[in-house]
């Protein structure tokens, strides 16, 4: 399919399908994926941040609008056909841009905010905020004791939080980061300090206007997933009655998505929060989410190249979570990404052969992250490359393997579409049935950081 510029309306198009062009300097990333297909190489390119490739049905008669709408065909840019769908209504996954994990960040009055609910235990009222609008909270203690403080279930290990303070009857509102599950204080900080730091990692307090500080903690260790986190936003003690101060904007998301992303995220609900400049991704549910293309025809090849990006939530069991499968896994001329494969190996990527499957499996990078993989397969010199956003791992080199890659479905967020479900975070996969240049590889890689703001 032709590749082509509308010079008027500056919008790329591959084929009659709208594409978002994004450019590294002056060169146009967009253009560059189509043309990793020019000569007719067999693969698939998806793309969930452009809409007009997302339909809510299998049959592609519903468009996907917005996010928060369950996606059931994923169209391939690639120009080959090889389209993603789920015909099961509950199995399919979700279109979303959601990064602040705190519901109701301008009402703290809300029942989600339990310690400082409107009415019974404070009084909220709407103040001017740093930015001179009227969306920051002043609160009022109405009963005593009382602790302002807000928890939450994590499911990662590093995180940032953000919220900005004002005094009014206590002079220095402080903010502590509290790991409840093992009873640890971690960060503590009060708008009179500038900076703090410690083996947890540490907060940054900035000065904003008529008052108002900024407190930025950066939680480093001190976490496991599954812990609960205690997040305290003025005092980390017993309030009394009568006594007041300002809150404005608190945000609270896993580090490796703070990168290139606004500050804050305004959220209401799970449903209800601002989408401007925050990267949607598909996030299946990890119980029964999952898609299949038909059959993809490799078997003219023994070389392939991908690139994919992609948010791994933890390494808790279960384990064995497949992002992508060129299969089953079990096949003649598959391949697998793994994201995470186990407690010990966070990622890993599978190529099976004719005689057995060769791994490169990494075993650095715990947690819940955003990142890009990079691989490339050779069957007939059997070897493996595997890059994790941008870290080149020890390669793979065996015996050379004369069976080609298969003719196969593609799988997504699923095994053979019955186990080792992925419950994280999906920007988009590039799949080219050769072996990419350096510069090819190259402009992949940085088109899905661009997508992912991994790094």
């Amino acid at each position: 399919m032709p590749t082509t510029i509308d010079l008027e309306s500056q919008q790329m198009l591959l084929g009659s399908t709208p594409v978002r062009k994004i450019y590294q300097g002056t060169n146009l990333l967009g253009a560059r994926i189509a043309e990793l297909f020019a000569n007719g190489e067999q693969g698939v390119w998806y793309d969930p941040s452009d809409l007009s490739t997302l339909f809510q049905d299998a049959a592609g008669t519903i468009p996907v609008t917005s996010v928060e709408q369950p996606v059931g065909l994923m169209l391939d840019k690639s120009g080959r056909g090889n389209h993603a769908s789920q015909p099961t209504t509950t199995a399919r996954p979700i279109l979303r841009a959601r990064y602040n994990l705190l519901t109701q960040t301008e009402d703290l009055g809300h029942a989600d905010w339990p310690s400082t609910q409107q009415g019974t235990k404070y009084t909220v009222e709407q103040v001017q905020a740093p930015d001179g609008s009227m969306t920051a909270q002043k609160l009022t203690a109405l009963v005593s004791p009382n602790v302002p403080s807000r928890s939450i279930k994590i499911w990662g290990s590093t995180f940032r939080f953000v919220v900005w303070l004002k005094p009014g009857s206590i002079a220095a509102p402080r903010a502590l980061v509290r790991n409840s599950t093992t009873a640890v204080s971690l960060i503590l900080a009060n708008t009179s300090q500038t900076s703090v730091s410690n083996q947890y990692g540490s907060c940054v307090v900035t000065t904003g206007t008529d008052g108002w500080k900024k407190l930025t903690f950066t939680v480093t260790s001190g976490f496991s997933p599954g812990d609960v986190v205690f997040l305290y936003y003025g005092w980390n003690g017993v309030v009394q009655i009568g006594d007041t101060w300002s809150v404005w904007h608190p945000d609270f998301r896993y580090l490796n998505d703070a990168f290139n992303s606004p500050e804050y995220q305004r959220v209401g609900d799970a449903t209800d929060y601002d989408t401007a400049g925050f990267r949607p991704y598909l996030a299946p549910d990890g119980v029964d989410d999952w898609m299949v293309t038909g059959n993809i025809d490799l078997s003219s090849t023994s070389n392939i190249s991908i690139v994919a990006g992609a948010e791994k939530l933890n390494e808790l069991a279960p384990f064995y979570q497949a992002l992508a499968e060129f299969g089953p896994g079990n096949a003649e001329g598959s391949f697998s990404l793994w994201h995470p494969y186990s407690d010990i190996q966070p990622t890993r990527v599978v190529v099976r052969g004719s005689v057995s499957s060769q791994t490169v499996a990494v075993s650095d990078i715990p947690g819940n992250r955003t990142d890009v993989l990079t691989a490339t397969a050779e069957l007939d010199v059997f070897r493996i490359r595997y890059k994790v956003s941008g870290t080149q791992y020890p390669n793979y080199v065996g015996t050379a393997d004369p069976v080609k890659f298969g003719n196969l479905p593609l799988y997504l967020f699923s095994s053979a579409g019955t186990s080792s479900r992925f419950r994280g975070g999906f920007y988009g996969l590039i799949v080219v049935g050769r072996l990419l240049n350096a510069a090819e590889l190259a402009s992949a890689h940085e088109f899905m950081r661009n997508k992912t703001r991994a790094y």
